[in-house]
């Protein structure tokens, strides 16, 4: 039996909590697999897994092991991609994962800069407005914005921190009136966001720096961004998000933005990765270049 390829498989079965997701992954039967980890427990004389056709769960014995071998293969990549590294220009594969609208308007757009300082790279760029499951989605780097570090697992680089604003179309206004409080908000519709815990929470600071919070209502709410911004250019309701979101929108008019002398709680953009001992070059690389990009790209900085 092989048996760091062995330590290598139970990382990952415990990882993807799948067999069948394991044995893809390696391009191997998942009889194989299965087989390789029975092997493991004969070996270590101990149950790693507890199996049921329905669910997959570590034993406390596979919960020590676990963490041993994930540290152990880290170590070694480490040691690998170190030795690479001093030979080799950054290449391979990079996994990339954006929120739907930041990755048209701003990611995709710079990546030729990239392809041009790293040729041998290739990008492969996931793009949704959800959060994406960085270790079982073999996601290299992910861009959030908001709470970076939701999973206390990964590391997170600040990209950028900007303020909120709020928004809405001049047909809404025209038919709501504008609101000259935060409290006139809350007899208004607003489109919320569903990807967090209190959508209906918005928090605001008047001129005396001291805290408004109101708790608004609306008829639409949505998980991706990109529908809600066309919630608001057809007048559903008043949009907050980060200024960044509302370039297209304020530079042509159809976007109005409301409560300006309030300040607004701000929102920052972060560069996610899986903690790791080892990062390679190539997302090393990515990262650098996002960070850049973010601190020098014009079209991001007017946003400010």
């Amino acid at each position: 039996m092989d048996e760091f390829r062995s330590l290598r498989v139970f990382v990952r079965v415990v990882e993807n909590g799948s067999f069948s997701e394991t044995a893809k992954e390696f391009s191997v039967a998942q009889a194989t697999i299965s087989k390789q980890l029975s092997e493991l427990e004969d070996t270590l004389k101990t149950k790693l897994l507890a199996r049921t056709t329905r669910s997959l769960n570590m034993t406390e014995a596979g919960e020590k092991f676990y963490s041993q071998a994930k540290l152990i293969i880290e170590q070694y990549n480490s040691a690998v991609g170190d030795i690479k590294n001093l030979r080799q220009k950054p290449s391979g594969n990079v996994r990339l994962a954006s929120p739907v609208m930041m990755g048209r308007m701003y990611i995709t757009p710079a990546l030729h800069a990239f392809n041009e300082m790293y040729p041998d790279i290739t990008v492969e760029h996931y793009v949704s407005d959800t959060i994406t499951d960085l270790v079982k989605s073999g996601i290299d780097v992910t861009i959030r914005v908001g709470d970076g570090l939701q999973d206390s697992t990964h590391i997170a680089r600040k990209l950028m921190t900007m303020n909120r604003i709020t928004v809405a179309s001049k047909e809404f206004l025209k038919k709501h009136g504008t609101p000259k409080t935060p409290e006139d908000l809350t007899k208004m519709p607003c489109i919320l966001y569903m990807g967090v815990d209190n959508p209906g929470r918005w928090e605001f600071a008047g001129k005396d720096g001291k805290k408004k919070v109101v708790h608004v209502n609306g008829f639409y709410r949505s998980n991706g961004f990109e529908t809600m911004l066309a919630a608001a250019y057809a007048g559903l309701g008043v949009l907050r998000s980060a200024r960044i979101a509302f370039a297209d929108g304020l530079a042509s008019g159809k976007l109005v933005e409301i409560l300006p002398e309030y300040e607004h709680d701000t929102v920052s953009i972060y560069a996610v990765t899986p903690a790791s001992a080892y990062v390679p070059q190539k997302t090393k690389v990515m990262i650098d270049f996002l960070h850049r990009e973010f601190k020098t790209n014009p079209n991001i900085l007017k946003q400010l």
